[in-house]
């Protein structure tokens, strides 16, 4: 189930993302990297938000599932 979860895989590749960002910062020059630090630091709550927006409709629909299974539908 990890495996096919929107939220690892975007956790996974926010991870790529700011650990390439910071070696090349660091064995690249500071300066090549500035703006596109500052381009992914103001992506980094975008992320964070979209994993939130995920896990709420997942839970969402096992809450509508849990219902209907209680009521007697579907």
């Amino acid at each position: 189930m990890l495996w096919n979860s929107k939220e690892f895989w975007t956790v996974v590749v926010d991870l790529v993302v700011s650990a390439a960002l910071y070696f090349g910062a660091k064995y690249l020059g500071e300066g090549e990297f500035a703006d596109l630090k500052w381009v992914i630091a103001a992506l980094q709550p975008v992320v964070a938000l979209l994993i939130a927006h995920f896990a709420v409709e997942r839970a969402k629909v096992e809450i509508e599932r849990v219902v209907y299974r209680a009521l007697g539908r579907r």
